[in-house]
């Protein structure tokens, strides 16, 4: 009899595992963990932005957007638009996120898994917004392609 019961509980976990397979197997992070660790990677990248860490950034930056851009131009663009803001940037705070399977680029659009944050943050010449891209990459790590400071109404 115990027998018999024990074949008949393997064969209940044998179904649950085949109708059920990626909660019993991987634990996949939610949405919003995923949100919050894309915002964080893109607040960093800003962060640095605003430190002048240039180079850093650069080496940040996602493989499409390296190859569009070397590291000279990206550093020397970052240095003037670092300059055009006034300094470092404060009360940053992410006021959208998206997620898409397309992105504009600089030759139109681009397919691939993109994220979009934006944040509302102060600058000394003003608000401004910072909207960037991020794409996940093969290894599953999301890396930023595309940024733009946006001068914010009012």
């Amino acid at each position: 009899m115990r027998l018999k019961r024990w074949n008949f509980v393997t064969w209940v976990v044998a179904v649950c595992w085949l109708v059920f397979p990626t909660g019993v197997v991987v634990a996949q992070p939610t949405d919003q963990e995923d949100r919050a660790a894309i915002e964080k990677k893109s607040k960093v990248f800003m962060e640095e932005f605003g430190a002048q860490h240039h180079v850093a950034n650069y080496r940040r930056l996602g493989q499409r957007a390296q190859e569009i851009m070397s590291e000279e131009a990206f550093v020397a663009q970052s240095s003037i638009l670092r300059q055009q803001v006034g300094g470092e940037g404060g009360g940053r705070r992410a006021i959208d996120f998206q997620r898409s399977q397309r992105m504009p680029g600089p030759n139109g659009i681009v397919y691939g898994e993109f994220s979009f944050v934006r944040f509302a943050t102060r600058y000394p010449v003003g608000q401004v917004y910072e909207d960037i891209y991020l794409e996940k990459e093969a290894d599953d790590e999301w890396r930023v392609v595309g940024w733009w400071l946006i001068p914010a109404p009012g």
